[in-house]
């Protein structure tokens, strides 16, 4: 375990390693509002590789700890300035996707029953049946009590359940209703019960043919709230599933640029790709995708010495495509 530091010995060491540090008291402010740790996924690219036979791919070992000549937290700051911006512009999206998904979902369940997400019979009668995690319960057993205890949990602070509840019981609460106090994690799992008549009728709001491929971006999606909503770092991370686009996967032209790719399908790219795709093609439209292409292109290149290549690109560094600004997907 590794001891206590002061902000001044966290600075000599940075120092230490090669990290060049201008200013100490703005050195200070950096830890003290962000945290070293924090800070440490932005210092990470500026550390030097590892030689080759050091390298430690289980153990993912890449980098040293001394940091590549030229190299300032100057750099770190700005990386870090650029992520923070990305993270709000993603949100956005995220928000404005999950804001119609719900919508869409509550317009397409309300026509078949108010309680269609609660009763076997107007779902997926195969997919209810199947073992939920850990095998105690169906899986419609197990999504009734998550719904159950979404609304309990909601009820307290919000007037309008209390209202519609001395009319319908807790337990009867309507998928209008229910939709708004769910959190956005647990759509795809009621998308998974659904009749599949109906899940393409939500898919098809969204501009995909296949629900699976559907599901597939809605849980991605709901990794990169997640992601943007706890203040993780984005740029360079490998997201959590994979998203491969094959002939059979139901989305229009803006995409096909990612058919068959297989390199970089848990970048960033793919998911970002998939919710400008799925917001472009909801009838109400969106300009997302051009604030999104403004901010990747602010990403810092940062050039450590004169001539040297770019150390950060959005091709490397999120695995965007090469001329990708060109594509029909980022542009009006």
């Amino acid at each position: 375990m590794k001891n206590f530091r002061t902000y001044a010995e966290l600075i000599d060491i940075m120092k230490d390693r090669g990290l060049a540090i201008y200013d100490d008291e703005a050195a200070d402010a950096a830890l003290r509002r962000y945290g070293y740790h924090r800070l440490g996924g932005y210092r990470y690219p500026f550390r030097q590789l590892l030689p080759p036979h050091l390298v430690d791919r289980d153990a993912r070992s890449f980098r040293l700890d001394d940091y590549m000549p030229g190299a300032s937290l100057d750099h770190v700051m700005e990386l870090y300035s650029f992520d923070d911006k990305l993270r709000l512009v993603c949100l956005g999206g995220v928000l404005d996707f999950e804001v119609r998904l719900r919508a869409t979902m509550a317009h397409v369940l309300a026509e078949r029953s108010p309680v269609a997400h609660l009763r076997r019979d107007h779902l997926d009668p195969t997919a209810c049946d199947r073992p939920a995690h850990g095998g105690s319960s169906t899986k419609l057993r197990a999504w009734q009590d998550k719904a159950r205890k979404a609304v309990e949990d909601a009820r307290p602070a919000d007037d309008y359940l209390i209202h519609l509840q001395k009319v319908e019981p807790l337990a009867d609460t309507p998928i209008w209703s229910f939709v708004e106090v769910v959190n956005c994690g647990s759509l795809p799992f009621l998308l998974d019960l659904m009749l599949i008549e109906d899940k393409r009728a939500v898919a098809s709001a969204f501009g995909v043919n296949k629900p699976a491929q559907f599901i597939t971006f809605a849980r991605s999606i709901s990794d990169l709230r997640n992601v943007c909503a706890h203040g993780s770092r984005l740029f360079n991370r490998s997201m959590k599933r994979d998203i491969k686009i094959r002939r059979q996967s139901g989305v229009g032209p803006l995409m096909t640029h990612l058919l068959d790719r297989e390199d970089g399908s848990r970048r960033v790219y793919p998911v970002m790709a998939s919710l400008a795709y799925m917001l472009r093609s909801h009838r109400d439209g969106t300009n997302w995708h051009m604030t999104a292409k403004t901010q990747v292109r602010k990403l810092p290149t940062v050039e450590l010495s004169k001539g040297a290549s770019p150390l950060f690109t959005p091709e490397s560094s999120m695995g965007f495509p090469d001329n990708w600004e060109d594509l029909d997907l980022w542009n009006m």
